[in-house]
């Protein structure tokens, strides 16, 4: 449209063609159209890059329960929310409290194979619901390597996903493959960002 308009201009302009305020218009109304549609692209793509990041931590309480707050420029490796002791918390930008509370050791699965149980808390202190989900979390081995929870056929309250409602807590368990060195928090299953991760050893 803003090219048959400036087409339209041009030969108005050369006395070739009639209708000069009208294709002047045409012309004004596609620019307005084309930036109007750069900046809702804009918009969007924005939100989404923010629903796939998930919420960003807030404040880190350890295990003693002393805390520190993070300023919002600050990087997420240098604020110390990465490599936390068992026991400590990590408040979200939603009002999310999580605490990985205990790691059981030397659990064997249905196949012989050894797991490590990983158990967190989610408290909700927010005045509307938050998503928790089992696939937030990952397994890191002392090399690096990140894995999913694994099934375990003896476990009694596994983590699963749901939506707490304000002052709603939820605690359950995770299951990751021997050998298992930290567990790792990301905004949601689409982050590959880490927002906290606590240390097994």
């Amino acid at each position: 449209g803003a090219v048959l308009a400036a087409v339209g201009v041009f030969q108005c302009v050369r006395g070739k063609r009639g209708g000069k305020v009208f294709s002047f218009a045409a012309l004004g109304l596609n620019i307005v159209a084309c930036a109007l549609v750069l900046g809702s692209q804009t918009m969007y793509s924005q939100a989404i890059d923010d629903a796939m990041k998930g919420p960003e931590v807030t404040g880190v309480s350890d295990a003693r329960g002393d805390s520190k707050g993070k300023g919002k420029g600050e990087d997420k490796k240098d604020d110390k929310t990465l490599d936390l002791a068992v026991g400590s918390k990590v408040t979200l930008e939603n009002s999310l409290e999580i605490t990985v509370d205990s790691v059981q050791t030397g659990l064997v699965n249905y196949d012989g194979s050894k797991l490590v149980g990983v158990s967190v808390t989610y408290k909700n202190t927010g005045e509307d619901g938050a998503d928790y989900n089992s696939y937030d979390w990952k397994g890191e081995s002392a090399e690096g390597a990140q894995e999913h929870a694994e099934y375990y056929d003896q476990a009694e309250h596994p983590l699963e996903y749901g939506t707490l409602a304000a002052g709603g807590t939820v605690t359950g368990s995770l299951y990751f493959s021997e050998g298992t060195a930290k567990v790792v928090y990301f905004g949601n299953s689409l982050d590959d960002t880490p927002k906290a991760s606590w240390t097994l050893a």
